[in-house]
């Protein structure tokens, strides 16, 4: 853990962690709570610990045509003294040994950042997580896609220069869907994105973000 409030856990046995020739190549971010597990307020029992419907589907794609999957999380539980480092890392074990035992997860970003932390931070809507993942790994932003249930997902994911966002209702995502909506209305001609609205993964979910990465 870095001394600053950062994590990061890299799957170096992952077969995709090299990218072949040290391309650039597409990747799938999600949001952890309210996406990839279910939204528990600053979790930290793993016993409270479940996948959100449908997302083993977006690995088992995702590992089908070889795209890497990046997990960002914001976590200011631990600032705010709600739970450990420790209590973080329980549920990341918990919720990685969850997820098909087949996939493409390259990388967790993590941080446990108060909602005023600065500009330049890691934490989400800054865009510095995914600039980071991106540096290391070798991914082309400009063809990846972001899936998150907050709008401050969907802005770090913008701000990285990703243009195809995905705004799921799982989570926070009814509550904050009706804010999503207005910011993009406003931004989306000026910044050329893509602003796709899904309920949960589902069936036609998968089959659109595999129609994303064959375009």
């Amino acid at each position: 853990m870095l001394n600053n409030g950062h994590h990061i856990n890299l799957f170096y046995e992952n077969r995709l962690f090299l990218s072949k020739n040290n391309k650039n190549r597409p990747a799938i971010f999600l949001d952890r709570d309210g996406v990839v597990i279910k939204e528990n307020h600053y979790i930290s029992d793993i016993s409270e610990v479940e996948l959100e419907f449908g997302v083993n589907d977006v690995f088992e794609l995702a590992d089908s045509i070889d795209i890497p999957v990046i997990i960002v999380t914001n976590q200011s539980g631990i600032a705010r003294g709600f739970l450990k480092w420790d209590d973080y890392f329980n549920v990341t074990e918990k919720m990685i040994s969850l997820i098909n035992k087949k996939n493409t997860l390259l990388a967790i970003y993590s941080n446990g950042l108060n909602p005023d932390a600065p500009l330049y931070s890691w934490r989400k809507p800054n865009p510095s997580m995914i600039l980071n993942a991106a540096f290391t790994l070798n991914l082309d932003l400009k063809k990846s896609i972001f899936i998150g249930d907050r709008l401050t997902d969907l802005t770090a994911g913008l701000k990285s220069g990703i243009t195809q966002l995905i705004h799921i209702r799982t989570g926070h995502g009814s509550e904050e869907r009706e804010e999503v909506e207005r910011f993009f209305t406003k931004n989306k001609l000026s910044h050329n994105l893509e602003l796709k609205l899904i309920d949960k993964f589902n069936k036609q979910s998968v089959i659109d973000i595999h129609k994303y990465f064959n375009k």
